[in-house]
């Protein structure tokens, strides 16, 4: 079970979701259990979720992905240090895996290489690449298509994000091609000028969601990401920019905004937490 915050007296359902971890800088699982915990520990008018989530994590690395035959009520992918393109067995595992779970109208959510992956498994190969426009690490914002914040609100009961746009960290350096998502069975949530194209939402099921972002990610994981990617030379060497100047500038002010939580994060842990637990909650 994820945590063990206080829900106080409100009656929670109990969803079961099979946690995919794919092999990245950081641990996954724990931060999405954490996200979980805040949108069922929370008021509704905050963001609360009356939903308690039950997490089995699976090591995609490995080759170990869960069955689609009901022992779980929805699906999350992780990110991945990996790029989707890659020809690594588990990703060509996982791909298959994704496509099946969409022939059996599963509910999946992915974040960062996950929705990569999925966007890859779903428009074929060539749909993700390395974003020629650079890197995007730390706080971005972008208005969501006004579609995407209906579905939200009729089919997950997510009210629109406070403040009309939504804000979340970012670790990212290959995105969809914006000239594949016309190939997509999914349809674009909206982007920045950098990345065009920052999530995909179902608008005919409603049972794929995918987020370029992390709703999952706090400060200190985004400080560590920062590390990391900074020991490893990544950084500032891909972030967007003419000069190494211009580059070293804009880390340094996207590092600058990790230094609190980003506007919406407690709206995207409830839309993340209702969109897992949304067939249960129906249920009830």
């Amino acid at each position: 079970m994820s945590g063990d915050l206080d829900k106080s007296s409100r009656h929670l359902v109990e969803a079961r979701v099979a946690v995919i971890n794919c092999p990245g800088a950081v641990p996954f699982t724990p931060l999405f259990s954490a996200m979980f915990d805040r949108a069922a520990a929370a008021d509704r008018d905050d963001g609360g979720v009356n939903a308690e989530v039950n997490v089995t994590e699976y090591q995609a690395e490995a080759g170990k992905l869960p069955s689609l035959d009901g022992n779980y009520d929805a699906y999350a992918i992780t990110g991945s240090r990996y790029g989707s393109y890659e020809t690594d067995e588990w990703i060509n595992i996982l791909k298959t895996w994704v496509r099946e779970a969409r022939r059996k109208d599963a509910r999946v959510l992915g974040v960062c290489f996950g929705h990569q992956v999925i966007a890859d498994a779903l428009g074929g190969d060539g749909t993700v690449e390395v974003n020629a426009a650079g890197f995007e690490f730390g706080t971005y914002r972008f208005q969501p298509d006004e579609r995407f914040v209906q579905i939200a609100e009729q089919l997950y009961d997510v009210p629109p994000p406070p403040s009309g746009s939504i804000d979340m960290f970012y670790v990212h350096g290959d995105h969809v091609k914006p000239s594949a998502l016309n190939g997509l069975e999914l349809e674009n949530m909206g982007g920045t000028d950098v990345s065009p194209c920052e999530g995909l939402f179902d608008a005919k099921q409603g049972r794929f969601l995918t987020l370029q972002g992390h709703p999952e990610f706090d400060e200190a994981t985004m400080l560590a990401c920062h590390t990391s990617l900074t020991d490893k030379r990544r950084l500032p060497g891909a972030m967007p920019g003419e000069t190494d100047s211009e580059k070293s500038d804009l880390l340094r002010r996207q590092l600058a905004s990790c230094s609190e939580a980003p506007a919406c994060q407690a709206w995207l842990a409830q839309l993340c937490t209702s969109f897992l637990t949304a067939d249960v909650r129906r249920a009830e």
